[in-house]
């Protein structure tokens, strides 16, 4: 068992330098332009983290949402709708306006945020530009909130919002799977 420990450790740490290099790969093509970042008309805030697992992003765009509406703007919110029914589709919701909706057609966390904002329109679908496109074509918000969207660089944003768990901090400091990073902690420069 020590044995396989000490060999497993190496592995994972090769894996994650490979990962690590995907990663800041893709965001230099990004940056450079090789891939296409999207500019949408509406502004434009992603609430984020670097790591896997809870950071609080879901509360924190419930509480934008929340305070936005007490400014007597509108807000729309874009979520993937992680672990829904059908993922390849889009769907749009406003609780106000459909009650029968069950949380597996739209995911655990937009349900949630429709529930405590029945009549903001949340949006799920694969793609943050379709469903960015299709809000501001159906509901002209003055603002869109990306739930969980800080590695998602195909849609521009104008405030990048970086949560970090209190508790765990970074981790080990290491990228997946050695560690909990989704990219590398210097990547905080983009919030």
């Amino acid at each position: 068992m020590i044995l396989n420990i000490k060999l497993l450790k190496p592995l994972l740490y090769l894996i994650s330098q490979v990962f690590k290099t995907i990663v800041l790969l893709r965001i230099f093509a990004y940056k450079v332009g090789w891939l296409k970042t999207t500019i949408i008309k509406t502004p434009v805030i992603s609430v984020g983290n670097l790591t896997i697992g809870g950071t609080g992003k879901t509360p924190v765009v419930d509480f934008l949402t929340k305070e936005f509406q007490n400014h007597n703007l509108s807000p729309a919110i874009l979520s993937r709708g992680y672990k829904r029914k059908d993922p390849n589709s889009l769907k749009r919701l406003r609780y106000c306006e459909d009650k029968n909706i069950k949380p597996s057609f739209f995911g655990d966390e937009p349900y949630l945020l429709a529930l405590n904002n029945p009549k903001v329109p949340i949006f799920v679908g694969n793609s943050r530009i379709e469903t960015s496109h299709l809000a501001e074509k159906l509901d002209q918000p003055d603002v869109i909130l990306l739930d969980d969207a800080f590695q998602h660089l195909k849609i521009h944003r104008n405030l990048n919002l970086l949560l970090v768990d209190a508790e765990a901090g970074l981790g080990n400091r290491h990228l997946l799977p050695l560690g909990v990073l989704r990219e590398p902690e210097n990547q905080w420069k983009r919030a």
